[in-house]
């Protein structure tokens, strides 16, 4: 029986909702390995978005009371896991800009949105998009290499995982475009896609890489990350987000704070 990725997302929606009902969802899409292109029938499905705290809230003087940023949340029915932020802390993280927040804000699996809210979040993202990220993208190939280092250098996944940042951060600089999805990351950079179909090939039929095989993923990781630090330096991305934009974040903050807020 093929699964309803949407429906299982949706219905653990519905219990996040339950467990926060004071908390209006800003956007929630669906992430990891089902966004990535190497989910299977037995991968958990990822959800990352936003919430918003009442403005009300902010004014309690309990100090032990503290009001949660971040919230992670796993549903009772579905293999389903969220990580959603509260407004400020998304929309601060997607400036900076971190291509995690940029990719649930550009999903193609959107469950649910607050479509003013959204549409804005959409705009402050296209003016995020920036050779910034530079920083974040390296820092997740370093966490992952260590990750895959200790554990299993021959786990196809793990390889996936490093193989489709450094293409992510690659396309953005050099096209000014996120992709987020593997396949299509290697069809529009077809040099590396006989590496990546071998990788996903591995994965879907659930193979650990042979010795010579390893060796090939090693090397071409090796040429990938050195392209990205051609296109960090050469491709055609804005260096740095634009100049008005925490300027217009922190009166978008303050305005829907406003709006936000139950005086009765």
């Amino acid at each position: 029986m093929i699964r309803d990725i949407k429906n299982e997302a949706l219905v653990a929606l519905g219990e996040f909702k339950d467990t926060y009902p004071d908390y209006n969802i800003v956007f929630a899409s669906i992430s990891g390995s089902h966004q990535f292109g190497w989910g299977t029938d037995s991968s958990d499905i990822d959800v990352r978005g936003c919430y918003q705290i009442p403005t009300e809230n902010f004014f309690i003087e309990d100090e032990n009371e503290k009001l949660p940023m971040t919230i992670e949340f796993k549903s009772k029915e579905y293999n389903v896991e969220f990580q959603m932020h509260e407004l400020q802390k998304f929309i601060k993280l997607t400036i900076q800009p971190n291509l995690n927040m940029l990719d649930a804000i550009f999903s193609d699996a959107i469950l649910e949105s607050d479509n003013r809210i959204y549409e804005s979040f959409c705009n402050f993202g296209k003016d995020a998009l920036s050779k910034a990220s530079y920083a974040h993208v390296q820092g997740l190939v370093v966490h992952m290499k260590k990750h895959r280092n200790k554990y299993n250098l021959c786990d196809p996944k793990k390889n996936l995982y490093i193989y489709r940042e450094l293409m992510r951060g690659i396309y953005l600089f050099e096209n000014e475009e996120l992709v987020n999805n593997i396949n299509e990351l290697s069809n529009r950079m077809p040099e590396f896609k006989p590496t990546v179909d071998m990788l996903l090939d591995h994965r879907y039929n659930a193979k650990f890489l042979s010795r010579d095989e390893q060796e090939v993923v090693i090397r071409v990781e090796m040429e990938l990350e050195k392209r990205m630090v051609n296109a960090k330096e050469y491709g055609i991305l804005r260096n740095r987000p634009k100049d008005d934009l925490k300027k217009k974040v922190n009166k978008f903050i303050l305005n829907e704070r406003r709006r936000n807020y139950n005086t009765e």
